[in-house]
């Protein structure tokens, strides 16, 4: 049985919050995912460019991941 768009947001959604938590940054943790027909979009602030880079990074490497739209800050 196939997954409908929006049970493969949802497990996609999933995927991603849970890849991001096992990195050793504790800010990834804290972000916020949503997820729209593949497209992931990440709120929330980071300590610094390298950490965002790093949440960039881990988001492309969840397979299923069609594009990232990044509204993270950097305080």
């Amino acid at each position: 049985m196939a997954l409908t768009t929006v049970e493969h947001d949802r497990y996609l959604e999933r995927r991603v919050t849970s890849f991001l938590r096992e990195r050793n940054v504790p800010g990834l943790r804290q972000l916020q995912v949503e997820v729209q027909g593949g497209m992931v979009i990440v709120r929330g602030h980071l300590n610094s460019f390298y950490e965002k880079q790093l949440c960039q990074h881990a988001i492309q490497r969840v397979a299923g991941v069609v594009s990232i739209v990044d509204e993270v800050t950097v305080a």
